[in-house]
């Protein structure tokens, strides 16, 4: 069913302009440079306010545009070096390490392992299993 399904009776979440952690982060941010401006009271606490507010205005858009190309190439070092700690294991023991991974209930790890069992060559399907043995009182084709 889609979301836009009228049967579909699951749970909504509520989606936020603002991830959680930012509210308070506002908060807290407004309080720091408003309450030395109404303690002290000068222009010259003014413009030290405000040159804080410039400083965290720039940093913020930085650390942001950097977090995610970092954490990307991060990921990448540790799945080659994941990768070569494999390579040197039997396709028994690989199996032994990956496979329980594949029911992980992190997204990721998931999205990490599934490649992994590819590239090594490992069956991610269940081992077929051999046709029943009839009962002898099924119909046949004839019948």
């Amino acid at each position: 069913m889609s979301p836009e399904d009228p049967g579909d009776r699951r749970p909504l979440r509520r989606v936020s302009a603002l991830p959680a952690w930012m509210v308070p982060a506002l908060l807290g941010l407004a309080a720091g440079l408003l309450i030395p401006l109404l303690v002290l009271g000068s222009a010259a606490t003014l413009w030290i306010t405000l040159g804080w507010a410039a400083v965290i205005a720039l940093a913020v858009p930085a650390g942001v545009l950097t977090a995610r190309p970092l954490a990307h190439q991060y990921r990448r070092l540790c799945v080659r070096r994941l990768r070569k700690t494999l390579a040197r294991l039997t396709p028994e023991q690989r199996l032994l390490v990956l496979r329980p991974l594949q029911g992980d209930p992190e997204p990721d790890t998931r999205a990490l392992v599934q490649p992994l069992l590819r590239e090594f060559g490992l069956s991610t399907e269940l081992t077929p299993s051999s046709a029943p043995t009839g009962r002898g009182d099924e119909l046949t084709a004839g019948e």
